[in-house]
């Protein structure tokens, strides 16, 4: 799983390396740019949520950090869960209407 992960994670540099290369600007790059930040963001999300939640558990003692880092690793939880797939599929929809439309 953590492959699939990590392979995930680089498909989706490599979308945005390659996409950023794009010298037009066709609305089909910010779906493309899209798809990418998302599939990369995933893995991403969930080592900064680790993370942060480590650093939490290192810092119990100090209440301030330990909320700050709480927040930190609540909301890469939820943008690992929520935004990054939420991204993902409306870039890969967009980038697919638009493909679908230049064909005809």
């Amino acid at each position: 799983m953590a492959m699939l992960a990590f392979l995930f994670f680089i498909l989706g540099v490599f979308l945005i390396v390659r996409t950023r290369k794009e010298e037009t600007k066709n609305p089909l790059k910010k779906y493309l740019m899209l798809v990418g930040i998302s599939s990369s963001g995933f893995l991403a999300s969930v080592l900064l949520h680790n993370f942060f939640y480590a650093l939490g558990i290192l810092a119990e003692n100090v209440s301030f950090l330990r909320l700050f880092f709480e927040l930190l690793h609540v909301a890469f939880f939820i943008a690992g869960i929520i935004g990054c797939p939420l991204g993902f599929l409306i870039g890969a929809l967009g980038a697919a209407r638009i493909l679908i439309r230049n064909q005809d």
